[in-house]
């Protein structure tokens, strides 16, 4: 099962639809387009406000490796140096591409609900109003600011982003240089050491307030009775403002399409005028057999 990797303005929730499936006594959903791909897409230029931050998987884990995840802030300066990409930054497009993307993000929320409503007697055990499922059973994809600017405007919103894990327990995600070399994360001395790495490694490219792009897949996951999307961090590409000595900026290749995050790790280079994301495929982590026990709803 392949998935292309969508630009912004490419993601339409209408799209996309929800199946719901019982394994083993265990709600599973799942959702799909016509051809059976996730979302997985390229992000806007965006902010990262806070850096990598880490948090045990569940309270009381006994567990020793965390979970590690990155904030990004749906705004960027007004002025970012993409030369080395071969391309000029414009605000006005990447302002108008955050808002495709914040539009997409609510109408796959408002799909959920009305999914979860349709299949609360499946998922609750019981017929449920929607706004009672709005309000407790759904966990939203954007953080709200309360707050405003000096200006009377609120503050961006905000959503997390989740570094994964591969086959094997290690970080599974892409940076990769001009000279096409990566920063690695993998480490022949304990899987402990490579998640390390993260802290060290991406903590110095990350610091707060960097300007980022990612490539992010979207999956919907039903955990303690809520319904809520995980949006994991594949790969990145970052202008740090010169901020330290390393490379200012790091992209990734993208005219021969991405085999595997797991396994390749190899995404083709956006300034080599060869493809356009869109072309650009990656195939998923699992294939997931929907068949039994399948409720859609359109």
């Amino acid at each position: 099962m392949q998935n292309s990797i969508l630009t912004t303005k490419n993601l339409n929730a209408n799209d996309y639809t929800f199946k719901y499936k019982n394994v083993d006594g265990k709600h599973q959903v799942y959702l799909r387009n016509g051809v059976g791909s996730i979302p997985v897409f390229w992000s806007p230029w965006l902010i990262a406000p806070f850096g990598v931050s880490s948090y045990m998987k569940s309270k009381g884990s006994t567990e020793t490796l965390n979970d590690w995840t990155l904030d990004l802030k749906a705004s960027c300066y007004q002025n970012l140096d993409l030369s080395k990409l071969g391309k000029t930054f414009s605000y006005e497009e990447n302002k108008e591409e955050i808002e495709y993307l914040l539009k997409f993000f609510n109408e796959l929320q408002e799909k959920a609900i009305d999914f979860a409503q349709s299949n609360s007697k499946n998922l609750f055990k019981r017929e449920m109003k929607r706004e009672i499922i709005e309000e407790a059973c759904i966990t939203k994809i954007l953080k709200k600011s309360d707050k405003k600017d000096a200006d009377g405007n609120f503050y961006p919103d905000k959503f997390t982003t989740k570094i994964g894990k591969d086959k094997n327990g290690l970080p599974d995600i892409v940076v990769e240089d001009f000279e096409y070399q990566q920063t690695s994360f993998s480490s022949s001395e304990s899987i402990i050491q490579a998640w390390l790495d993260v802290e060290d490694k991406l903590g110095q490219l990350i610091p707060k307030g960097t300007p980022l792009r990612a490539i992010i897949q979207l999956k919907p996951y039903f955990v303690n009775g809520k319904l809520g999307f995980t949006l994991k961090l594949c790969a990145i590409q970052l202008d740090d403002k010169k901020k330290n000595t390393g490379p200012t900026v790091y992209t990734f290749r993208e005219d021969s399409g991405i085999k595997s995050f797991s396994e390749k790790k190899k995404v083709e280079n956006i300034s080599s005028g060869t493809s356009t994301p869109s072309d650009t495929s990656i195939v998923d982590e699992e294939e997931i057999d929907v068949e039994e026990e399948e409720v859609e709803v359109p």
